[in-house]
């Protein structure tokens, strides 16, 4: 009969510190993914809602209201595949493309214009997540504007300088709210965005233009729940 108490205080402090270390680790960042995992979203930078689909994931529809461009994140089953097939579908055209793909990776498939043609750029980016901070992204998909950066407002505090077209920044953050801003290169200024920073979240900032303005979408990093 003693052992029955004795297991009802595996809770305190020496227990847990005999458990194995894995467990110390998913209590500090989470449940990872599965080793080499590959995770794809559509993000729409278009006029119109852009439909994408391909063999290797289910098929998409990304509208046009800010807080529905920046797709969710979708589990690649192949870890091993190469590259990804797709067919995007807007405004009644039709553009085949192929993506390359690595494993242990995250990538945004960016639908923009390009003259009068549909482009789809790849953005690739390593995950990593902490349940004690924020993950702040900055994403700049808007090439009408050049290098941008990321504001703290109302102050003007840069938080990433200068990033290049088709690129992203990220660094770990404090839980706050926050005012961001950002612009193009000729002066013209996005509206500032207020954006919550919450512990143990990804959150990404994208700049992109629409309807020739320079717009801030804030969109979550979050990733599909892993199921082992």
């Amino acid at each position: 009969m003693a052992a029955r108490p004795l297991a009802r205080t595996c809770l305190a402090a020496a227990c847990l510190l005999a458990a194995p270390a894995a467990r110390a680790e998913r209590s500090l960042y989470g449940q990872q993914p599965k080793r080499d995992a590959i995770f794809v979203r559509v993000v729409n930078a278009l006029d119109t809602e852009v439909s994408v689909t391909s063999d290797l994931l289910p098929p998409q529809t990304i509208g046009i209201r800010d807080e529905t461009r920046i797709g969710s994140y979708l589990n690649l089953d192949r870890t091993d595949a190469s590259s990804l097939p797709l067919v995007v579908r807007a405004g009644g055209q039709e553009v085949r493309s192929t993506v390359g793909l690595s494993p242990a990776t995250k990538v945004s498939l960016v639908v923009r214009r390009d003259g009068e043609a549909i482009r789809v750029v790849a953005m690739t980016s390593r995950y990593e997540m902490n349940q004690t901070r924020t993950s702040l992204s900055f994403v700049n998909a808007a090439p009408e504007c050049g290098p941008s950066s990321l504001r703290l407002e109302p102050a003007s505090t840069v938080v990433f300088p200068d990033v290049a077209v088709d690129t992203e920044r990220s660094r770990g953050v404090n839980p706050v709210s926050v005012q961001l801003s950002s612009g193009c290169r000729e002066g013209r200024s996005t509206t500032a965005k207020p954006v919550q920073l919450e512990a143990g979240n990804a959150t990404s900032v994208w700049l992109l233009v629409l309807r020739n303005q320079p717009t801030l979408i804030v969109g979550s990093d979050a990733l599909p729940a892993w199921k082992p």
